[in-house]
């Protein structure tokens, strides 16, 4: 659609005929420095004056100068582009924001602020099911091993699904049997645990491995032994604890407190340990998820937490 003013466009066109289905007329205040629309206190119109809603458009039927003469100074003539009239109309000069006889257009907008340099949010995911992971191909009547992914390390399905392809199309299958396959289940942090009723020791062995031991004594008991320096990478992926320079975790059980209490072996943790100084001494803050396999459905979980731990046999000095 096409906005002109009827200042100028009076002038231009005045005597073009209007016919049916040409012009149209839509009256509406503009904020020009000083002008203002119709305040609601102004005199009625006259007897046989024109009134033309601001919100509406209205079919002219008369020529151009009676339009001008009816309508504020400060109105818009909508001109629809398939008019029959508007190829009619005279050419009509480069109205720039220089021509003083345009005034500007105001709208009550605020500040819009875009930081260009902001870094993208997090993008978060979610558990998607399981995914049974064969490769070259799954034995049949054994039961799989089960795998955690993390959603919230940016472990995904279709990653999984896509790294499981690549395996089976692999020119190594030719030569390769049946494999146990690998169950993969969601594994997400679990809430912390209230303080009230659990206690935590620490048990550190000094050798040509150095064990930590880390345990919980509570409704049910648990266990998280740390080594350094670290036997091998966990290039499965399943203990994703942070955790100092050199140590690793590597496994964790949990179980009735019972001397005589089975305990059963996780699958997996999540979380982090950190070594600080304390006095002369040195403590341990746990955070972590157990994650315990079961034989259909989803793992079930164990949390430990626990800051300021001492460190039995680690001074200060020594607490890296």
């Amino acid at each position: 659609m096409h906005r002109i003013p009827v200042s100028f466009l009076v002038a231009a066109i005045a005597g073009v005929a209007c016919g049916d289905g040409g012009l149209k007329i839509a009256a509406k205040g503009v904020d020009a420095g000083g002008g203002s629309p119709p305040k609601a206190d102004a005199a009625p119109p006259r007897s046989g004056d024109a009134t033309v809603p601001a919100s509406d458009a209205v079919a002219a039927k008369s020529d151009a100068a009676a339009i001008g003469a009816d309508l504020p100074p400060d109105s818009l003539l909508v001109a629809s582009p398939d008019s029959p009239n508007l190829r009619d109309l005279p050419a009509l000069p480069d109205l720039g924001h220089g021509d003083r006889n345009l005034p500007p257009l105001q709208a009550d907008v605020g500040p819009i602020t875009v930081n260009l340099d902001a870094p993208p949010g997090p993008t978060v995911l979610g558990c998607a099911g399981e995914y049974n992971a064969c490769g070259c191909g799954c034995c049949g009547g054994i039961p799989h091993t089960t795998s955690c992914y993390y959603p919230s390390l940016g472990d995904t399905v279709a990653d999984i699904a896509e790294r499981d392809r690549a395996s089976k199309a692999s020119q190594d299958c030719s030569l390769a049997g049946c494999s146990r396959g690998t169950r993969y289940v969601c594994c997400e942090p679990a809430s912390p645990e209230p303080a009230a009723g659990t206690s935590y020791s620490a048990d550190l062995y000094i050798g040509g491995y150095n064990r930590l031991t880390i345990n919980k004594t509570g409704t049910h008991c648990a266990g998280l032994l740390f080594l350094q320096p670290g036997l091998q990478p966990d290039e499965a992926g399943q203990w994703r604890i942070d955790t100092p320079d050199h140590w690793v975790a590597t496994s964790a059980n949990s179980g009735s407190c019972e001397d005589a209490g089975a305990r059963e072996y996780a699958i997996a943790a999540l979380g982090s340990m950190v070594f600080r100084a304390s006095g002369v001494g040195c403590v341990v803050d746990l955070h972590a998820t157990l994650y315990f396999a079961q034989a259909t459905g989803p793992v079930t979980t164990v949390r430990m937490d626990v800051d300021g731990l001492l460190v039995p046999m680690m001074s200060a000095r020594e607490c890296r």
